[in-house]
């Protein structure tokens, strides 16, 4: 029993050329059919140039649902917003990834776009959603490395919020330590372990406002987040657990027209195959922190530039500058010249027509006053003392 290989004698096999031999008399055994290894297979997909140094991928959930068509202010994927942004910077050389978060209402400057705008403009400032060859995406993307003090940021997935509902459902849901408890649009979820299918999931991705039961800690967007980074990392290792993360390229490919990216399908290959070696404790989560401040009523978030410069620095390695022009100061310098302007343009017809009045009477004739005649005088009349009052 503690040796069970002794109960089967081995039995004297020939060699010719180092091949075995079957045993004489034995009965030809059939030839198996190859087993094509997963990771073998989806390595012959893999663009392996790409995994060199480091590589940006920016990840996009747009705020585009079928039921928000017939809401107020919104006219369906025209309207669309970048709401998630998030930044995937693959180092290849150093066996980790780094997930920088862009919070949607940073104070921004989209390249070649007059005005201002909060950051999840940039994708209908690009052309919108459904733009020819991924404007839009791109758009972002180029702010995105604006942003990064101009280190490049190539390629990108997106989807939409009933692609996130498929997606978790495709890979049959997420084990999640839940942090909150909270109620959307009439489902309540309560905090603790459990697990969550692909609305439970995306209800608590979108979760934020007062009305949702939170805390006021766990209120507004970077609380939010800081929550979809939590529930990447926990759909990443889902995938691991359930030994999907070789056929990702494959779920990917069953959402057509839901799911955007200009990435190939050997270039998704390949970052499934570096997945799919590397430990989840080898990514990074980080935010571009700042300040809300209210300006033309809208409520910006503006970055520390200081931390921004010394974030870029921790993950890439270079020193960039400061990016003046979306400062706080900046921005408030021109909010005050747009508000001079309005002033000006406001009172320019009121100013017009008062130079006009005062033009129009220095025509007048001069005015002379006729001479007033001196008043006759009266004799002074004599008046007698009063008597004392007592």
């Amino acid at each position: 029993m503690n040796n069970p290989a002794s109960l089967f004698p081995q039995q004297e096999v020939l060699t010719v050329s180092g091949t075995p031999s079957p045993a004489p008399d034995a009965p030809a055994s059939p030839s198996p059919s190859p087993t094509i290894d997963p990771y073998a297979a989806l390595e012959q997909q893999a663009d392996l140039s790409m995994m060199k140094n480091i590589v940006n991928v920016m990840l996009i959930g747009v705020d585009y649902a079928e039921e928000r068509e017939t809401w107020s202010g919104k006219d369906g994927l025209s309207a669309a917003h970048a709401d998630v942004m998030i930044v995937l910077a693959v180092n290849f050389d150093e066996n980790r990834a780094d997930l920088i978060s862009l919070p949607r209402d940073i104070y921004a400057k989209i390249p070649g776009v007059d005005g201002i705008y909060k950051l999840n403009a940039s994708l209908d400032c690009g052309g919108g959603l459904l733009a020819e060859n991924g404007a839009g995406f791109l758009k972002v993307c180029e702010t995105a490395s604006y942003l990064l003090g101009g280190i490049p940021v190539n390629y990108y997935y997106a989807v939409t919020m009933p692609a996130v509902k498929q997606l978790v459902d495709a890979i049959g849901g997420v084990d999640f330590n839940l942090d909150i408890s909270f109620t959307m649009q009439g489902r309540t979820y309560y905090e603790g372990r459990q697990h969550m299918n692909g609305q439970a999931v995306l209800d608590y991705l979108r979760v934020r406002k007062e009305a949702s039961g939170l805390k006021p800690s766990e209120r507004g967007d970077a609380q939010r987040v800081k929550r979809q980074k939590k529930m990447l990392i926990a759909i990443f290792n889902q995938l691991k657990k359930k030994d999907m993360m070789l056929k990702v390229p494959d779920i990917l490919s069953a959402f057509d027209g839901q799911l955007f990216t200009n990435c190939t399908t050997s270039q998704t290959a390949a970052l499934a195959l570096y997945g799919y070696n590397m430990p989840s404790e080898n990514i990074g989560m980080h935010s571009m922190v700042g300040h809300m401040r209210s300006m033309y009523s809208w409520n910006f978030n503006f970055i520390n530039q200081s931390k921004r410069v010394d974030l870029i620095r921790e993950i890439y390695g270079v020193d960039v500058p400061k990016i003046y022009e979306i400062s706080e100061s900046y921005a408030a310098k021109v909010h005050q010249n747009k508000i001079a302007n309005q002033y000006i343009n406001t009172c320019g017809p009121l100013t017009k027509y008062v130079a006009a009045l005062i033009a129009a009477d220095d025509l007048l004739p001069e005015f002379t006053a006729s001479p007033t005649p001196s008043p006759e005088t009266t004799p002074e009349a004599s008046v007698s003392p009063a008597p004392e009052t007592p």
